[in-house]
């Protein structure tokens, strides 16, 4: 699956904000893949106190299971929120304390 990323101007963050983002991007990559997903884009961005990760998916991919991701970001305080669009296009958007 061809991914693009996009997380410029961005600065370090605490170290399990990071570690956070690393995994759930990871795992959700995965599922779209094995779901049949054809690309995704991932935008990383800074807005005030919290890490803002949305993933915008090609394809419609109802079974991903964001059990493992869900559990991850609920362990840090974070949000998670799922869009699947009549286009065939999933987002994924996910916010946790960058500090």
């Amino acid at each position: 699956i061809e991914v693009m990323v996009s997380a410029g101007g961005l600065g370090r963050v605490a170290r399990e904000a990071e570690e956070t983002v690393y995994f759930c991007v990871l795992e959700i990559l995965e599922q779209a893949r094995i779901a049949g997903a054809s690309a995704s884009s991932v935008t990383i961005a800074d807005s005030g106190p919290d890490l803002v990760v949305r993933l915008d998916i090609a394809g419609a991919i109802p079974a991903v299971d964001l059990a493992t991701t869900t559990d991850r970001i609920d362990a840090v305080g974070g949000t998670i929120t799922v869009e699947q669009r009549r286009d065939g296009q999933t987002t994924i958007t996910a916010a946790i304390l960058a500090s």
